[in-house]
């Protein structure tokens, strides 16, 4: 991205902003490095003009295709840890729907609108926590660690997608082997090892629950077989049985 296109992005309404980031999106979709943008401290003017898009209200329906944007720069951790700080960190976490608050986790699990915006929110959080000292030390002072054990407790919620919980773990497992001074933070204050071991149950549960309907199935349709079978034979018809 140049620097009249960062331009025309800073000065962009709703659907300009949409039409760039769309076009940037589609050409670097796999792209994992950004050369250009270390030229004439373009990498931060980019940044900072993505994160000013998603602290603006009215923009709100922007805010899925500035993160996918987030998302596709946070892959080249050249330059993320000086322009890294505690802002930016704060817009993402806040968008990925991590709170301290019980009541308010529950509210915010209750927005399904809002999944699509918090999931890729998460992303970039997990890019940054693998790329950058700095977002992994920040995030372990910043809220983000708290977070993420609040809304364990709400894992319960049938609503609440397998991705969101499975970026939740992601970052949980790199701050955790990353930043080995927050375990006795997580195990002894914020009683993460409970949690898990609670979330864990519930996977086992679920999983058995599954087991057990995919078996009532299977032998109601051996059953079903059998009675056709039965009467196929009573009946002197020959067909073969596939």
């Amino acid at each position: 991205m140049d620097d009249l296109t960062t331009l025309r992005l800073e000065k962009a309404n709703e659907d300009e902003l949409l039409k760039i980031l769309g076009e940037f999106i589609a050409r670097h979709s796999q792209t994992f490095t950004f050369k250009l943008l270390s030229e004439n401290d373009r990498r931060r003017k980019l940044w900072y003009a993505l994160i000013e898009k998603l602290k603006t209200p009215s923009l709100s329906k922007c805010q899925s295709v500035c993160l996918e944007a987030l998302r596709i720069l946070s892959r080249d951790k050249v330059g993320l840890d000086q322009l890294l700080n505690n802002e930016i960190l704060s817009v993402l976490i806040r968008l990925a729907g991590l709170v301290a608050d019980d009541e308010e986790a529950v509210s915010i699990n209750n927005k399904q609108n809002a999944y699509k915006v918090m999931l890729e929110a998460q992303k970039c959080l997990c890019n940054l926590i693998y790329n950058s000292t700095t977002a992994q030390r920040l995030c372990c002072n910043n809220g983000c660690l708290e977070g993420i054990v609040v809304r364990l407790k709400t894992y319960k919620d049938p609503d609440l997608p397998h991705e969101i919980k499975y970026f939740d773990m992601r970052m949980l497992f790199l701050l955790t082997a990353l930043c080995a001074d927050i375990r006795p933070k997580l195990q002894n204050d914020l009683h993460g090892f409970t949690y898990l071991i609670e979330v864990l149950d519930l996977i086992l549960k679920s999983s058995a629950e599954r087991n057990s309907n995919s078996s009532k199935v299977s032998s109601s349709k051996r059953r079903a077989n059998s009675s056709r079978l039965g009467q196929w034979e009573h009946s002197g018809d020959r067909k073969s049985v596939v």
